[in-house]
């Protein structure tokens, strides 16, 4: 590991070390005020065209805890947001106005009763039920429509660590599961359901530079868009890159490359990226909203990011053919 990069590290541990003196403190408060800070927002010049950054907000709640968002969902209320804290959120989309936003935790189950880290969703329409990585357990959790929990705990993640486990995952509309781990250059497709006991085939992942997945989620053409985040010496100390990959390519024990599309890096909205959606836009183009995990750290932010993508369909970044649209 480079210097600066043990050095940025270290100043990421501080921030999200639990009791440190930068960290704001736990309210047991379960509904916030919150306001939307319109912030500037201004597309790279190195984006591909047809990617422009629309708009920036920053997520100003009057209480702290409002906070350590790690995966996003679109729902019909806006956005559904799950914490590192076992918490979840309908927040709203945009408004001028100051809203009230209830934040109450998961339900309880024991099988993750301590550390109840949740970093990655995934949700099916047709039948309502949810699914939730949690770190530390290397778990995956099934919340049906009818809000009755089922738990799994993969053998093929049992090897991840405390702290290395699933942060990127998404549900295909075939009914597979694509997950990404923290650390090391680990994937799984798994053929179903996991919490069902479908089984998964692994293979490894060619990361762009040093960057590591924080979430994912598919595209209309089968793709998948995964957000990535990279430690650097700078506060906060991130820099975030979306990159694309075909699960189509996947092969058992093989390397799965991904294609860089577009980095933010710029001072003004550099933050903690973890959370990604993605839907379509009223022209034919995407809509990927973006929201960072501020981990209850007073020198970050929550930030909410809409990104417009009006050429996903035809060539994007490094790419030599057009994707059509599949039917789901």
């Amino acid at each position: 590991m480079r210097r600066g990069r043990l050095a940025a590290a270290a100043v990421l541990a501080m921030l999200v070390a639990p009791g440190h003196w930068w960290r704001s403190a736990v309210s047991v408060d379960t509904s916030y005020t919150l306001d939307y800070v319109a912030l500037p927002a201004t597309t790279p010049a190195d984006w591909p065209e047809g990617l422009t950054l629309q708009q920036a907000w920053h997520l100003d709640p009057a209480n702290s805890a409002f906070s350590g968002f790690s995966a996003l969902l679109i729902n019909s209320d806006g956005f559904r947001g799950f914490t590192d804290f076992g918490h979840t959120a309908t927040i709203p989309r945009p408004a001028r106005r100051s809203l009230r936003v209830p934040v109450p935790a998961l339900p309880f189950i024991p099988e993750i009763a301590a550390t109840p880290d949740v970093e990655a969703a995934a949700f099916d329409r047709a039948s309502g039920d949810l699914w939730l990585s949690y770190e530390h357990h290397n778990a995956i959790r099934r919340i049906g429509a009818d809000g009755v929990s089922a738990i799994a705990f993969p053998p093929e993640l049992r090897g991840l660590g405390d702290n290395s486990g699933i942060e990127a995952m998404a549900r295909l509309r075939d009914g597979r599961f694509v997950m990404l781990s923290e650390r090391g250059a680990q994937g799984y497709l798994f053929a179903g359901d996991p919490v069902d006991g479908a089984q998964a085939v692994q293979f490894a992942v060619a990361w762009p530079d040093e960057y590591r997945p924080t979430d994912m989620a598919q595209l209309p053409d089968g793709r998948v868009l995964v957000l990535l985040r990279q430690i650097e010496w700078s506060l906060p100390p991130f820099s975030t890159r979306l990159a694309i990959g075909d699960p189509a390519t996947i092969r058992a024990g093989e390397v799965w490359s991904l294609e860089p599309l577009a980095t933010l890096a710029m001072a003004p909205l550099r933050e903690n990226y973890e959370g990604l959606a993605v839907e379509p836009a009223a022209d034919g183009g995407l809509n990927l909203w973006l929201i960072s995990d501020s981990n209850r750290a007073t020198l970050q932010r929550t930030l909410l990011l809409k990104l417009h993508w009006a050429t996903w369909h035809t060539k994007t970044a490094r790419e030599d053919r057009i994707r059509e649209p599949q039917n789901p």
